[in-house]
């Protein structure tokens, strides 16, 4: 794609969150940057963050879903977009991942796994990056996502088979 072409749907995805936040009522405005080749970053600037976070950012996870939506109908696919305010997402991959640290070194001491509550797809991710270069712990999603969330857990790795003892691990691959 030409760089006109991503300029313009940039600036028109732009756009689009611009209005919404005006139809929703918010004195915001919006700056946009290009993400990969067909994303959008999305900032909002305004008074009014909390509002627009919502409790443990639900309300920006649904505007970003409702955006997403609006932009591969208008725009097309494969364009999406991220949707900050007040630097809420990049606070939140910060602290997830510091968590996710500490409690692997909670689950290497004690040898106990721990179970996140249900966390959503990026939350998920953010912690299964945050550990997946730890040779002793390993990250495994559970259970069916019930509206994207899912439990996850981290525990110790299992310990290789001996050479030539037939067996593979039937532990579930880490998923997200």
């Amino acid at each position: 794609m030409s760089a006109d072409g991503t300029a313009r749907e940039v600036e028109q995805i732009r756009e689009l969150l611009a209005g919404l936040l005006t139809a929703m009522g918010f004195a915001a405005s919006v700056d946009a940057r290009p993400q990969g080749e067909c994303g959008v970053h999305l900032t909002v600037r305004s008074e009014e963050v909390g509002a627009l976070v919502g409790p443990d950012g639900q309300t920006l996870d649904a505007l970003q879903y409702l955006m997403n939506r609006m932009v591969r109908r208008r725009v097309g696919d494969p364009w999406f977009c991220i949707v900050d305010a007040g630097g809420f997402r990049e606070q939140r991959q910060h602290a997830m991942a510091c968590e996710a640290r500490d409690i692997a070194e909670r689950v290497r001491s004690t040898g106990r796994p721990f179970t996140f509550p249900p966390l959503s797809p990026a939350d998920r991710r953010t912690i299964h990056r945050a550990l997946v270069d730890d040779p002793e712990i390993e990250t495994v999603s559970l259970e069916p996502a019930v509206n994207g969330m899912k439990r996850l857990m981290v525990r110790r790795r299992a310990a290789p088979s001996p050479q030539g003892a037939g067996g593979g691990s039937s532990e579930p691959a880490p998923a997200g």
